[in-house]
């Protein structure tokens, strides 16, 4: 039997370890364990590691670091008498526990992109349920996730006899306006601090850290959605409401020193004032009996617009508090005003063309989740598309990429047409219509031969390729690869074990790793981390999703990134519990259950967005 030693984990990291790019074009065994290989350095030369397998050396190098630090920290003692201060992570949002300092907030650099190339997808499909037959009074059961309604009547009158605290609320000056701040309609009286303190947040914070582009109040974001607010107080509100929806999920070392109590309250009276708008919206749609266009009309072109922006924040709220039901309704809605749009003057407005590409950015991530979404509505982000723009790095794989949500257009059309035909999948399959030629069926042969295509030609690409490439095309190609990901498990049902799959589950890792975490790429790496992460049982990769999420958990996400880690080790915590066959058919037949007795979270797109 081998004693586990010093010996046995130096031979874990050179096992684990990538080879050093001299001793690779040499084709010598490199025993690089820490900075440099012997070779290298018995020769003096600088030893840099290949590029292979970037995800095991940031692995190993973290293991390294760890043992530095332990050694230094035995050297290092104390000064008599000081306590050592001890880092402290809360929530952005903690009720009653306000900190006494302020942080400031500094958006990312960011990576300029543009966008080029049109797809149309619009196919017709009778598996799904057609957006026409939403109902509008849906819009009753909107209740918000985090209280109950009668937790909001309690807490209203909670905040209107409680006093204000000195220094308690959110000084405005302390934060420079870069965005007026719209008036606040009168019928619904909130305190103005707190709607300050959600709407600079928004603007600062939230706008830049979500975005990719390389202007800091100058993004997209700002630039086509919350600008408009202004002039719409339903989508300030609804900003609100997102504002503190995302930054909730958020976590600092140092929370906002703000009333928190008033500062929820004020969100929850924002949401409602948005959804009893859009339902007034869409009563009088219905029972307009005339097309006739006025100035307040809801079909008129501004009041459409006003409209699907509201929508849009609505579902971005819901998808960072994982409110599945009221998210559904928000985009059949936003679905129907986005079709209409498209037949007035809306189709040339470049608010109205990336909305649309918002909204369809969502669809498509919905389409490739794990729950029984089947809204039907075609690929609105590549419709949407400018064709008449490239990215002005034109050494680039990916030329059309989209410069707010980071994908190649190309890229979306594949993933999109490959969610229709997992949603086709697993319809038929609940159904119990699955015929024996579903494998072959026209779809599907359409999505396989297109994704082969484009894995041949960036494969090419990398070949003659001399420098590194850039982080969009990482993350592209992280995509395509969790898209063949998906195909190879869902699809044809290949076993998990598997030389493709594992190579594949290893691509997208290395894609992953290829972009550094602090990136301003990196923040939309969540799909591919889970799509690879909930399908491998290695620790090593596991412990390289849990160092990149959480570095996500800080910001810069819409998605809640703690629950993201939640559902993963939920799933990893089972893989010990039950034999690797057993977990992954489990995993891949409704519903997810490991054993009898247990059950997994579905992956829904507000754990994957």
């Amino acid at each position: 039997m081998k004693m586990s030693g010093p010996s046995t984990q130096q031979d874990v990291l050179r096992r684990n370890r990538a080879p050093c790019v001299n001793c690779k074009s040499s084709k010598r065994k490199c025993d690089r364990a820490r900075s440099r290989c012997s070779r290298c350095r018995n020769q003096n030369l600088t030893c840099v590691p290949s590029t292979n397998a970037r995800w095991r050396i940031e692995g190993i190098d973290s293991t390294s670091q760890r043992m530095r630090a332990q050694r230094s920290s035995k050297t290092k003692q104390p000064p008599r008498g000081r306590a050592i201060p001890e880092s402290d992570e809360t929530s952005a949002f903690q009720i009653g526990s306000p900190s006494q300092s302020t942080v400031q907030f500094s958006p990312p650099d960011f990576v300029p992109v543009d966008d080029h190339d049109l797809f149309l997808a619009n196919d017709e499909s009778s598996s799904f349920v057609d957006i026409d037959g939403i109902s509008f009074e849906d819009f009753q059961s909107v209740q918000n996730a985090f209280i109950s309604p009668d937790q909001f009547g309690d807490l209203l009158l909670c905040h209107s006899a409680s006093s204000h605290v000195p220094g308690a609320e959110f000084q405005a000056r302390s934060m420079p306006l870069h965005l007026n701040e719209p008036t606040l309609n009168p019928r619904v009286p909130v305190t103005h601090s707190a709607t300050s303190y959600l709407w600079q947040e928004f603007i600062q914070s939230i706008a830049p850290g979500i975005s990719i582009d390389d202007h800091e109040h100058n993004n997209q974001v700002t630039k086509y959605f919350a600008s408009n607010a202004a002039n719409w107080p339903p989508l300030f509100s609804a900003i609100i409401f997102l504002s503190y929806s995302v930054k909730s999920n958020w976590i600092v070392q140092h929370p906002l020193f703000v009333n928190m109590t008033e500062v929820t309250t004020a969100a929850i009276r924002m949401e409602q004032q948005a959804v009893s708008y859009i339902g007034d919206v869409m009563s009088c749609e219905s029972d307009q009996s005339t097309s006739h266009e006025t100035q307040s009309s809801p079909n008129n072109p501004a009041h459409r617009l006003t409209t699907l922006s509201t929508l849009i924040a609505l579902c971005s709220a819901y998808i960072a508090e994982g409110n599945i039901s009221s998210l559904r309704t928000c985009l059949g809605h936003a679905m129907r005003i986005a079709r209409e749009g498209f037949t007035t003057d809306l189709a040339a407005d470049e608010s109205f063309l990336f909305l649309v590409r918002w909204l369809g950015y969502i669809h498509i991530v919905a389409l490739l989740d794990e729950t029984d979404y089947s809204i039907d509505a075609p690929n609105y982000l590549g419709i949407a598309v400018k064709p008449d723009h490239v990215s002005p790095n034109r050494e680039q794989f990916f030329q059309d990429v989209d410069p707010f949500l980071g994908i190649s257009h190309s890229v979306a059309d594949l993933l999109y047409r490959l969610g229709r035909v997992l949603r086709d999948r697993r319809n038929a399959s609940m159904s119990g219509h699955l015929s024996e030629s579903w494998r072959s069926d026209t779809d599907s042969v359409d999505v396989e031969t297109r994704m082969q295509l484009l894995l041949r030609r960036l494969k090419t690409h990398r070949k003659n390729e001399k420098k590194p490439s850039s982080h969009i095309d990482n993350y592209n190609e992280a995509l395509v690869y969790s898209g063949l990901l998906l195909f190879l498990l869902v699809f044809k049902e290949e076993p998990f074990n598997l030389g493709l799959v594992q190579s594949t589950i290893d691509h997208i890792l290395d894609s992953c790793a290829a972009v550094p975490a602090d990136a301003p790429v990196a923040k939309l790496m969540i799909l591919p981390l889970f799509t690879a992460g909930s399908r491998t049982t290695r620790p090593l990769h596991h412990d390289f999703i849990r160092r990149r999420l959480e570095v996500l958990k800080s910001g810069q996400c819409i998605v809640n990134v703690t629950r993201t880690m939640e559902v993963l080790e939920e799933r990893w915590r089972a893989q010990k519990k039950s034999d690797d066959s057993q977990l992954m058919y489990s995993f891949l037949n409704r519903p997810h259950s490991l054993t009898p007795d247990l059950e997994l979270q579905e992956a829904s797109v507000c754990v994957l967005f």
